[in-house]
């Protein structure tokens, strides 16, 4: 443990040809702690995700995980390091089975202990019983959650999840954030983007505002939700008017 921020992101730009994606974005994640990433469609978080993860570099710009620099290093070694993340278009195997999706992604374990891991976590996300079935398969919500339980196997320190839950039938949804909740009691820091501000609000101690590639509010739910610039960004300039 080298201090109380596990990921720092300092003054990070990326550009793709004429269209400035990152701007100037700095902000921090506490140790154990669920940040929420939040913003209109298009304003960057996604971008800001491949960037930290190592799927490309910043132009310039400093990420700092665990006190390592890691900007520019491949998601190879970034995952390595204890970071590893889910996407927005579901990465899974799908001629594999759902348990052998989970082995994939197995910490290096005896095969006996890293068989009994996947099966409890696909337990977790109610999988359990189509541990043997091909994720070619599945529903796109049960992809969905076999992506959320592989991403825990190899038991990381931090985890960025893109949008976990969109697809995800409403009881697993609730399954899916208490399952947030116990990892991050038990160690593990989050790092999510999701839609549903009302989750976000509750599940998350912290929230960061992207707008146009750069962060327009950073703090508590409740500050960031009665921040000006975040209403205009989400709603325009007739909300601000219409509370007056």
């Amino acid at each position: 443990m080298t201090g109380p921020d596990i990921l720092q992101v300092r003054h990070v730009f990326k550009a793709f040809g004429g269209l400035q994606a990152l701007s100037d974005v700095s902000f921090s994640v506490p140790r154990r702690g669920i940040v929420g990433l939040i913003g209109p469609n298009g304003s960057g978080k996604t971008t800001l995700f491949n960037a930290v993860s190592g799927f490309f570099p910043p132009d310039r710009g400093e990420i700092v995980l665990d006190g390592r620099p890691i900007a520019g290093r491949p998601a190879w070694t970034v995952a390595r390091r204890g970071l590893v993340r889910t996407f927005q278009v579901i990465r899974v195997f799908g001629q594999m089975t759902a348990l052998e999706n989970m082995l994939v992604a197995a910490p290096g374990l005896d095969a006996r202990a890293e068989k009994e891991r996947a099966l409890a976590l696909l337990g977790r996300v109610g999988l359990s019983r189509h541990a043997n079935e091909y994720a070619a398969d599945f529903s796109y919500g049960m992809t969905k959650l076999l992506e959320f339980a592989r991403v825990l196997m190899p038991g990381p320190s931090l985890v960025l999840l893109d949008e976990p839950a969109a697809g995800v039938n409403p009881r697993m949804r609730e399954t899916l954030w208490s399952i947030v909740r116990e990892s991050r009691e038990a160690g593990t820091t989050f790092v999510i983007i999701e839609h549903d501000m009302n989750v976000m609000m509750t599940l998350c101690e912290r929230l960061t505002v992207l707008n146009y590639g750069e962060v327009i509010a950073e703090g508590a739910p409740e500050e960031v939700r009665r921040n000006k610039d975040v209403v205009e960004a989400y709603f325009g300039k007739t909300a601000e008017r219409a509370e007056r």
